[in-house]
């Protein structure tokens, strides 16, 4: 999220160098000011509702297999004759 605010932060700060006094060489501290509060709202922001994948043995996510999450193993499921 920070990346495409910076890009449009830069490109207001040139347009604003053609159309008013005030140029890059005068509006530059307002991309730190930007910065700094997209790097408060990330760091403020809930995470509630968020989900991760689970780590696997060595502490790196593992996601599921492309079947998804309800993928039955072979020979069980809706149809299968019981047994």
């Amino acid at each position: 999220m920070t990346g495409p605010v910076i890009l449009i932060a830069v490109g207001a700060i040139f347009l604003c160098g053609e159309y008013t006094p005030y140029g890059f060489a005068t509006l530059w501290p307002a991309l730190l000011v930007i910065i700094g509060l997209m790097l408060l709202a990330q760091a403020t922001a809930s995470r509630e509702g968020n989900i991760t994948a689970p780590p696997g043995k060595d502490g790196v996510p593992r996601f599921r297999e492309s079947g998804g999450p309800h993928r039955n193993p072979p020979g069980t499921g809706p149809g299968t004759p019981e047994s």
